[in-house]
């Protein structure tokens, strides 16, 4: 806290890098595992208003369910809203692995939550 410069700028903001910055250097030292897919793999297509009555704590339990890398990526690509190019300096893989994790991980992601909402709703299906 001695660092800081009142009169350059918001405590919030130096204090939200300054957490950032600590985060990411844990996770570049974490030796979390990406996997670089090896053929593009096409980008399916969503149909966001099925996952409309999903409450958003579902939503963050599945995320907080996902793997190391694929949570990272996708935390720092959407919430965060890093570039590849960033992703990829920051934790020091290539740009095509952040975006074949990023691939990954939504997938993942709508696999899990497509099986939330159809067992929701498959005692109405007779």
């Amino acid at each position: 806290m001695n660092t800081f410069q009142i009169e350059k700028g918001n405590i919030l903001a130096w204090v939200y890098t300054i957490t950032r910055n600590v985060v990411f250097d844990k996770l570049r030292n974490k030796k979390v595992n990406f996997v670089e897919l090896t053929t593009e793999a096409e980008d399916l297509e969503y149909n966001v208003e099925q996952f409309d009555t999903l409450l958003p704590t579902e939503i963050e339990s599945e995320i907080q369910k996902m793997p190391d890398g694929y949570r990272t990526i996708l935390n720092l690509f959407v919430f965060e809203e890093q570039s590849h190019a960033e992703i990829a300096k920051i934790l020091n893989i290539s740009e095509s692995t952040s975006r074949s994790q990023y691939l990954r991980a939504k997938n993942y992601l709508k696999k899990n939550l497509e099986t939330i909402y159809s067992k929701r709703y498959e005692k109405y299906i007779v």
